[in-house]
Parts: structure tokens; C-alpha cells; sequence
């Protein structure tokens, strides 16, 4: 596949990350329960990362290079698309406590993400072969933590009696 093609792809990834910001900001004016929001992006996220899992483990090198973009490429859109869903609204919970200093509070909340970003990349980096499935496997590895994470609030926001699940 040549550079091109490969940014084009990446570039719908772009639009699905729009695509779930967006969808994100029509149901916070809808008045959508933000911890539904968390749930629909979550699942969406969970729906992505098994999908890859499950397609990096069927693609051969008998596959078609078109065939084989589409299975790696619609299940990362479907996590973005989740992904963007929830974290604005993990975000938004996270900075209530720093009201003050929101933007501070924003640029570190933003530098740790983009640091664990950094840190997931440069896993992939060393875990590198030449297959997909090191990457389908760290992000299986991330979805456990992450699903690990979200019960562990849902079970500390509900003990604390959080109005988000009223």
C-alpha cells in the first residue's frame, strides 16, 4: 500500500473521531445522562477492539491488501467513534474539581494523555513484527484495563451516590 493510501486511510480516522465528538455534543444538548454516554462509547470502544482482535486474527497473506485495510480500518473507526464519546465526558467529570484552575487543570490532564499516547506508540514500536496482531493484542490488553477501570468508578460513583445515575 503507498504512503498515500495509507494517510487517506488515516485520514477517515480523523472523520471518525469528528464523527463521535460530534455525536457526543448532539446528546449533551439532548440532555442525554452523561453516564449513558460513557456506556455507548465504551461499548462502541469494546465493539472496535474485538472486531480488530478477531479480523487481525483472520487476515492471511493469501488477503487482498483493500480487504484486509477495510478489516483493520472499520473496526478502528467503530473504537474512535467510541473513544470520542467517552473521553470528553471523563474529561469533563475529571476537571469539576479543579474549577479554578480549568485551564491548568486542562493543559496536564491533556499532557498525560498525550504521554500515555506517546507510551502506547512506543509499545507498539518495540512489540513490532511484521503482522497487525501485536497491535490488536496491546489494544485487547488496554480494553481489559480500561473495562477493569470503568467497572471500578461505576462501582465507587454508585457507593458514593453520584447523581449522574439518577
Amino acid at each position: 500500500m503507498s504512503p498515500s493510501h495509507y494517510g487517506k486511510l488515516f485520514l477517515l480516522l480523523s472523520v471518525a473521531t469528528l464523527l463521535g465528538s460530534l455525536i457526543s455534543r448532539y446528546l449533551i444538548k439532548r440532555f442525554v445522562n452523561t453516564f449513558k454516554i460513557k456506556l455507548a462509547g465504551f461499548a462502541l470502544s469494546i465493539t472496535g477492539c474485538t472486531a480488530l482482535f478477531a479480523s487481525c486474527r483472520a487476515i492471511t497473506d493469501s488477503n487482498d491488501v483493500t480487504m484486509v485495510a477495510i478489516s483493520i480500518f472499520v473496526p478502528m473507526t467503530i473504537h474512535l467513534i467510541g473513544h470520542s464519546l467517552v473521553v470528553p465526558m471523563l474529561l469533563r467529570h475529571a476537571l469539576e474539581d479543579y474549577f479554578k484552575v480549568t485551564g491548568s487543570a486542562g493543559s496536564i490532564f491533556g499532557a498525560l494523555y498525550y504521554l500515555i499516547t506517546a507510551a502506547v506508540t512506543y509499545g507498539i514500536a518495540i512489540l513490532h513484527s511484521n503482522t497487525i496482531d501485536n497491535y490488536s493484542l496491546l489494544f485487547m490488553v488496554l480494553l481489559i484495563i480500561s473495562t477493569i477501570l470503568f467497572y471500578l468508578t461505576i462501582k465507587w460513583q454508585k457507593s458514593s451516590v453520584s447523581p449522574d445515575f439518577n
